[in-house]
């Protein structure tokens, strides 16, 4: 398998892991933990994760320049814990979910723009086509014309137009550190340490996170099982994948895949919860496999066109 194509792989196993994010928010919420225990959980389960693995090699945080540190420090420190803020903002003040999540999609341009100019990616029209295509695929299946729940309000847009310009940049700076020779497990570890820092300096204290968790699985147990989901598959796992992907990809074609995150959302909703699937989404489902596969088979395409230059060229005589 070629590099694209293991990028490729590696970007669909982290959207379909990130599309369990909601079911066992949900299901935790129903428990009785707090929104701000899982929002200081998802950093600490990949500190304690990727901090293990940096451990056993100490050399590759040795190797990162400093003032790259300054910078990953500053990335989880603002910029995680701004698009987290952005997103509790914009649902706070009224926004359909759909609308919020449909905005949000819109970071794959932000992902482009800041890419051409910081890693010179360039576009292409089957970036352009294969976003238009999931960003409409994904309005269906979210309701977006509907309305969905909530309501719209000025002070809510502006949270949510927020969101993509904070939520890309974080992707382009890890697309960055990468392309710079650090470490992927340094560059989670030193980011989300940085993000922890600052929810338990501003937004709750552990005592409190050590409170609600002790008082949730004395009475209930089996909490514990959708727990370790929670901080596997959606965080350490996703994560984990999505580094992966960023050594093989462009930042825009994972955040285009990533728009399977509502396909396998809705899925789970089906069995999970019972929710109903209209129409509609399922031709918003399908729409967006068709941006998945459309973008896989134009950039592969696109690869083996460059490929079959480069051995031109290098089969030229030299005069």
């Amino acid at each position: 398998m070629d590099k694209r194509k293991t990028g490729m792989t590696f970007a669909i196993l982290s959207a379909i892991a990130w599309g369990t994010y909601g079911t066992f928010y949900s299901i935790l919420l129903e428990k009785g933990i707090t929104d701000l225990t899982l929002v200081a959980l998802a950093p600490f389960a990949l500190v304690v994760y990727f901090g293990l693995r940096v451990l056993f090699k100490p050399h590759v945080l040795k190797a990162i320049p400093l003032k790259y540190y300054i910078g990953m420090a500053l990335q989880g420190f603002l910029i995680v814990n701004a698009f987290n803020y952005c997103y509790s903002q914009a649902y706070a003040n009224g926004m359909a979910v759909g609308i919020v999540s449909v905005v949000a999609f819109t970071n794959v341009l932000v992902i482009m723009v800041e890419s051409y100019f910081i890693l010179k990616y360039k576009f292409t029209m089957a970036k352009v086509v294969s976003m238009v295509l999931a960003l409409a695929g994904l309005s269906l299946v979210l309701e977006i014309y509907s309305g969905g729940s909530g309501v719209f309000t000025v002070t809510g847009l502006l949270w949510t137009l927020l969101i993509p310009l904070f939520y890309g940049t974080n992707v382009t700076l890890n697309s960055f550190f990468i392309v710079k020779g650090c470490d992927t497990d340094a560059i989670l570890f030193i980011t989300q340490l940085a993000a922890m820092v600052f929810m338990v300096l501003f937004q709750i204290h552990p005592p409190a996170i050590a409170a609600n968790l002790t008082a949730v699985v004395r009475e209930t147990p089996s909490v514990i099982w959708p727990l370790l989901g929670f901080c596997t598959l959606p965080m350490i796992f996703c994560y984990a994948m999505m580094q992966e992907c960023l050594k093989r990809l462009e930042p825009s074609i994972m955040g285009i895949i990533y728009s399977l995150d509502p396909v396998t959302s809705f899925t789970l909703g089906l069995i999970v919860f019972g929710q109903p699937i209209r129409g509609l989404q399922i031709v918003g489902i399908v729409m967006i496999i068709a941006a998945v596969v459309y973008i896989n088979f134009a950039e592969g395409r696109e690869a083996k066109g460059e490929d079959r230059v480069d051995q031109a060229a290098s089969s030229d005589p030299v005069i």
